[in-house]
């Protein structure tokens, strides 16, 4: 989707929360992003090297209910999960955020607006919105879509409740 990545897309889709199945076709096979595809509930990770005879499959396979990962994949994924490596790595931009700064960005994941944050942290709008661009600076991301796509596949913020 233009204007999206594709894990920023798979969380859009996600948070529908239908019985659609998302069946990823990704520009990179970096070995994070089938980690977070699968995370946030996509039935299949493949990548566009894929031959596109085997796209017609792969959807029907994905149809069906089964998940799905691009088999050039699946040997490193094994390994990680063997090996015990570190699934989602740290971010290491989020220790240079100020608690404060940690704060409005949970807010933010929350959905809050500034003037809500205000409240609830007893500080001016414009506060906030001086919080909200360090912060966004820190994390390298341009706006607060970015901000709380960045900071749930960061594993920065806890992760909703699904009940």
């Amino acid at each position: 989707m233009p204007g999206l990545n594709d894990m920023a897309t798979i969380e859009t889709v996600a948070q529908l929360r239908s019985r659609t199945r998302i069946l990823t076709l990704a520009t990179s096979d970096t070995d994070e992003n089938p980690y977070r595809a699968l995370h946030l509930g996509t039935s299949g990770f493949l990548t566009k090297a894929l031959p596109s005879e085997d796209l017609i499959s792969a959807i029907r396979i994905t149809a069906r209910g089964d998940i799905l990962i691009d088999p050039r994949l699946t040997r490193r994924l094994i390994v990680r999960l063997t090996d015990g490596i570190e699934l989602f790595p740290a971010a290491p931009e989020v220790e240079t955020l100020t608690a404060r700064q940690y704060e409005v960005l949970l807010l933010i994941a929350k959905a809050h607006t500034n003037p809500e944050i205000a409240r609830a942290l007893g500080v001016g709008e414009q506060t906030v919105k001086t919080h909200v661009s360090n912060m966004l600076a820190k994390l390298g991301v341009r706006d607060r879509v970015h901000a709380v796509v960045h900071a749930h596949t960061r594993r920065l913020v806890p992760a909703p409740d699904t009940r």
